[in-house]
């Protein structure tokens, strides 16, 4: 059975950032973690009800988290 490390962050945006100024974010934080040592995906997403940002990122193992 392989195992991955499962990383999750929840957070709010400040209030004088925007959605998109996030999301202009996006390609340059792929690009970086895709460079990464045990490195496997990452997925993004928002929970308009809460106004809360999810960010879950895969790695191989603890170490490389």
């Amino acid at each position: 059975m392989t195992q991955a490390i499962v990383e999750i962050v929840t957070f709010k945006l400040n209030s004088n950032a925007s959605d998109q100024d996030l999301l202009n974010t996006h390609s340059g934080i792929a690009s970086f973690l895709q460079k990464q040592d045990g490195f496997i995906y990452r997925s993004l997403s928002k929970d308009e009800s809460q106004g809360q940002w999810i960010d879950i990122v895969y790695w191989q193992d603890l170490k490389s988290a």
